[in-house]
């Protein structure tokens, strides 16, 4: 049975489904033809077309459409009519996937089309995207600290992140990162990030959001929104443009529209015209001044992506109780700048990296450095490291806290006083450095932030994990109880203290291990037990002291 066979028996077997015509194969090899939904005597029309692929899919996207664009104002209809389905099936299987998804319109029908049912989530409009010059511009935004009121309109600041390729084409991808005159207001980036030099655009806030005829779908020409902006706007626009101040070195000009969305949350969408080319011309009032207007020509919008905290680490992160409290890391060697990374990508917002070493080609296999960077400080390597993956989090770094707190510890009371209330700033500290002595002292000073020790055996056979009060004597006494191998160290040629031997994923595994230990304790509101990691054959165990 061919597939035209296969799909006509289908359709003909599920209720409510009727084909409208015969299906016909394209050149391309798909299948298409036009289907009716009836539900309650009504009939909802689709072409139908399923692609050779199918039922599997193809670039992440499903390969059977059903299209009507007669539906574009309702929820889960893409741009060009299809309704947006996903349907799960046991992969290969033809038929069972076409039952599934053609149930899955009739209940797209029912839910959406008849009972216009709204979702519990938000559902953005639906903006074509497109470019003045064939580069693939996106924006992202964050959230910002401030209550933006209705009509609200100015200047805003935004930087070019990084130059891309998507697809084979030419990409720039922006962050925002101010809004207001003289551009007060800030976007809740890192330092890092906040700091770059600006290029300059306009915003506006807008209600509804920026669609024609208030339905689903963006506006495609400019003088669509003219129920949306107010003239003080485009007077803006123009003398802004006319002045120069801002646009001296830019062929095209920006503007960011915000309207709010559910969660008292602001959306940007973001239109693009060339600056020698405004959408906007002036015409005389009945009382012989004058006001802008809106042309008629085309809107290039470009993509916007919401990189909010909570969308960022939306797929999971530390408990809250890690991420909001300041956490310094003693120790940036393989254990160390591993979990560095675990807790940067676990959502942390400040992270102080203390070590006095430099990180040489022999560091690298193990730990994450890159080559490229050369011989440099490893607290500084690695903050830039943890600055490019996370916009939010605040790097400290110091090369010299550990000598300080060896000098200060038995220095007068004031200096240990004043050491003191600097480690205390901190809610975790980890050591990760291996420093016996460096865990004396702390061990010996009044501190009030959670200390975790973190050490490993030879060959990554156990990680140990000690927390609490007298770190030093449970590290030491957890250590004697292992068998840690110490005749086959690494030994590199010259005078250079031997160090233990283990690949990068022996002590990733250990570290995440670790990490989830910690976190799952914190989360449940319980002091930290004392714990060690062990790797036997296939097997990992926990073991609590």
């Amino acid at each position: 049975m061919n597939r035209i066979e296969v799909i006509s028996e289908v359709i003909e077997s599920i209720d409510s489904v009727y084909l409208k015509n015969e299906l016909k194969e394209t050149k391309a090899k798909s299948i298409v033809g036009e289907i009716d939904i009836e539900i309650n005597d009504e009939k909802y029309s689709f072409e139908m077309e399923i692609q050779k692929p199918y039922p599997f899919q193809f670039h992440n996207q499903e390969t059977i459409q059903f299209v009507n664009k007669q539906f574009l104002k309702y929820n889960h209809v893409n741009a060009d009519g299809s309704i947006c389905l996903h349907t799960n099936s046991h992969p290969g299987n033809f038929r069972e996937k076409l039952i599934l998804d053609l149930n899955g319109l009739k209940s797209w029908v029912q839910n959406y089309l008849i009972e216009e049912k709204q979702d519990h989530h938000y559902e953005h409009i639906i903006v074509p995207y497109n470019s003045h010059d064939d580069i693939i511009r996106q924006f992202l935004f964050t959230d910002i600290n401030i209550e933006f009121e209705e009509d609200q309109f100015g200047l805003c600041g935004f930087s070019l992140l990084a130059n891309t390729v998507l697809g084979g084409n030419k990409g720039e991808t922006y962050i925002v990162k101010e809004f207001g005159e003289p551009l007060e207001a800030k976007c809740n980036w890192s330092m890092f990030y906040s700091n770059t030099k600006n290029d300059f655009g306009f915003y506006i806030l807008t209600d509804p959001p920026v669609t024609k005829d208030n339905h689903r779908i963006a506006a495609t020409r400019w003088d669509e929104l003219t129920y949306l902006i107010h003239p003080e706007f485009l007077e803006l626009v123009s003398n802004a443009i006319r002045n120069n101040r801002y646009f001296r070195d830019s062929k095209f000009i920006t503007v960011f529209f915000g309207y709010k969305i559910p969660g008292n949350k602001v959306h940007w969408q973001v239109a693009t015209f060339p600056k020698n080319n405004p959408p906007i011309y002036s015409v005389k009032t009945k009382d012989r001044n004058w006001t802008g207007k809106l042309n008629d020509s085309k809107i290039n919008w470009t993509e916007t992506i919401d990189c909010s905290y909570h969308l960022f680490f939306g797929r999971g992160k530390l408990s809250e109780h890690i991420v909001t409290k300041k956490i310094l890391l003693i120790g940036c060697g393989a254990t160390g700048s591993i979990l560095a990374e675990n807790l940067v990508r676990g959502g942390a917002k400040t992270l102080a990296l203390v070590d006095y070493d430099t990180k040489e080609p022999g560091n690298i296999s193990r730990s994450n450095y890159r080559f490229a960077t050369g011989v440099t400080d490893k607290t500084d390597e690695l903050g830039l490291n943890l600055m490019s993956i996370s916009p939010f989090i605040e790097i400290i770094y110091s090369n010299i806290l550990t000598d300080k707190i060896k000098i200060l510890k038995y220095d007068d009371n004031r200096s240990r006083e004043e050491l003191q209330d600097l480690l205390n700033e901190y809610g975790y500290i980890f050591d990760c450095s291996t420093d016996n002595d460096l865990l004396y002292i702390l061990d010996d000073l009044n501190l009030t932030s959670k200390v975790i020790s973190i050490g490993i055996t030879n060959h990554a056979n156990e990680m140990v994990v000690t927390a609490g009060t007298n770190i030093y004597k449970k590290t030491a006494h957890i250590f004697n109880q292992l068998d840690q191998d110490i005749n086959d160290l690494f030994n590199p040629t010259g005078c250079w203290s031997p160090t233990f031997k283990a690949r990068n994923t022996d002590i990733s595994v250990l570290v995440n291990t670790a990490i989830n230990e910690i976190d799952r304790q914190i989360s449940l509101g319980s002091d930290l037990r004392n714990f060690y990691i062990s790797r036997e054959e296939n097997n990992i165990k926990i073991c609590h002291y």
